[in-house]
This record gives structure tokens, C-alpha cells and sequence, in this order.
């Protein structure tokens, strides 16, 4: 057997979201994980502008602060310059995870892409692959991809034997969904049945609610409806908002409200 068996969650979180969070989660429940490292991207390669990275790394720190298990990984920000995967993952293999199972945690929407990465067929032979299915919806592989899944398929308990190689699509990934709208603006909450907004985990949210959608919390010149409230309530008023919404908003009631919300728009 071997250990440990760390899983790699990478990106640019612009910003983090509670759908990363969650596809951590998932990975450690259906995985023989020991850990999720969250990487963040020094300048991602299909990305012109991103937030500042030490914002971007802060606020994974937030996002993650109390999942067990998850760790924020500062490889490729303290390497800097364009990021791509395979030389993070040689740094890795060069370093304290020689002869580590490196696991890549990735959506279906990432692997659906996974040919275009730069030295792609490396990657596969320095980690595994692990693709979470995004609840009731079908991959779309080309025909590469196609024939990579059926000659690299294997199922979770090969992470623990071998070091890279296997591409795992085990998971079921359920992502909340969200809809920009025409002007480009994300719509204000409802919140889900957790008390978060659609796409931002707690630590996160507090910080919007107190300083508004601005950076660190936001891209640069992002623009939202939200104000800030740090100026008229308290911290302890704000947490108290923030755990009343949680306390009453139920799914069912989540989905229809925010679709009332759109019709009305």
C-alpha cells in the first residue's frame, strides 16, 4: 500500500466557491484520500487577469478553515508565473511526495477539456485522475478522451497501490447552479438550505456581507447590487443575520424563490 494518498484540487478560485468545497468533500467521503491540497494558480495559462494571488489564497484559507482534511498548498504562487499542472506535479514528484498516489480531484467540465492541457498524456502518468460527475448530466468526450478513459479506467481502491496512472470517475458531484444575468451581474441571494449565497462558502460570505462584493472578495471591477453592511451592523449582528438565513431557507424553498426572483427581473 501506498501512503499517503493526497488528493490535488487546482484552479485559479477567482474566487473560491462552495462548489470547490463540496467536490473536496465528495473526494474524501467516495476516496481513499488522506488529504485535499487546494492549489492555487499563480497565473492560470487560460486566463488573462486574475485577482491578485495573495487575495485569491486567503480566501481559499477562509473557505477551508474548518473542513477537515483540506489544506491550502502554496506551490505554484511561491513558483509564480504562468501555472501549468505538469510542472507542478514534477516539482511534486521531485519533492516530499516522490512516491506519493498524487490524485488530480477535477469536475467533468475540467476533464472534458483535459487534451488541450500542455503535455497532457505526462500528467496521467505523474498522478491519477479523479472526475466528478455533475449529478444527472452526461460527459461529452471527444474521441481522444474516449479512448484514454477506457484504456486508464480503474476504481478508487487502485490509489492505494499504485502511484499514478488510473483515471477514477466515481464521483457524483452536486453543484448548485447559477445563472448570470443579462447584465452580466450575478443575482443578490436567496441563500441555500447551509445559509450560504449560491456559490460562496461561509467564512467568504461574512465578508462580503460586511465589506460588500469588492476585492479581496471580488475580481477587480466586478460589480454587484450588494452593499456592505460593516459600517451599520456589528460583526456579532452580521454572524446572527447570516444564521438566521441558514435556520429558515429549505431547498425546495431556495429553488422557487430564486426562480420567482428571475421571472421578475
Amino acid at each position: 500500500m501506498i501512503a499517503p494518498v493526497i488528493g490535488l484540487l487546482g484552479g485559479s478560485f477567482d474566487p473560491v466557491h462552495v462548489g470547490h468545497v463540496q467536490l473536496a468533500r465528495d473526494a474524501l467521503a467516495h476516496l481513499p484520500l488522506d488529504e485535499v491540497r487546494f492549489i492555487p494558480a499563480a497565473q492560470p495559462w487560460q486566463k488573462e487577469r486574475v485577482t491578485d494571488a495573495a487575495h485569491r489564497a486567503h480566501m481559499v484559507e477562509l473557505a477551508i478553515a474548518h473542513e477537515p482534511r483540506c489544506v491550502l498548498d502554496m506551490h505554484e504562487i511561491e513558483r509564480g508565473g504562468t501555472t501549468y499542472t505538469i510542472d507542478t506535479l514534477r516539482e511534486l514528484r521531485a519533492g516530499a511526495w516522490r512516491d506519493a498516489s498524487l490524485v488530480l480531484v477535477m469536475g467533468s467540465d475540467q476533464f472534458e477539456r483535459f487534451d488541450t492541457w500542455r503535455d497532457w498524456q505526462a500528467v496521467a502518468e505523474l498522478a491519477h485522475i479523479a472526475v466528478a460527475r455533475r449529478a444527472g448530466v452526461a460527459a461529452r468526450l471527444n474521441l481522444v478522451l474516449q479512448a484514454f478513459s477506457k484504456e486508464r479506467h480503474g476504481g478508487p481502491a487502485e490509489l492505494t497501490h499504485r502511484a499514478a496512472g488510473r483515471l477514477v470517475i466515481e464521483l457524483e458531484h452536486y453543484g448548485v447552479p447559477f445563472t448570470r444575468l443579462p447584465n452580466g451581474r450575478m443575482p443578490a441571494p436567496p441563500h441555500d438550505e447551509s445559509g450560504h449565497t449560491w456559490h460562496h462558502p461561509d467564512e467568504v460570505l461574512f465578508g462580503i456581507t460586511k465589506h460588500g462584493v469588492v476585492p479581496p472578495y471580488a475580481p477587480p471591477g466586478y460589480e454587484s447590487d450588494m452593499p456592505g453592511f460593516g459600517g451599520k451592523l456589528t460583526d456579532e449582528e452580521i454572524r446572527g443575520v447570516l444564521a438566521y438565513i441558514a435556520s429558515h431557507w429549505k431547498s425546495k424553498e431556495v429553488l422557487e424563490a430564486r426562480a420567482e426572483m428571475l421571472r421578475n427581473r
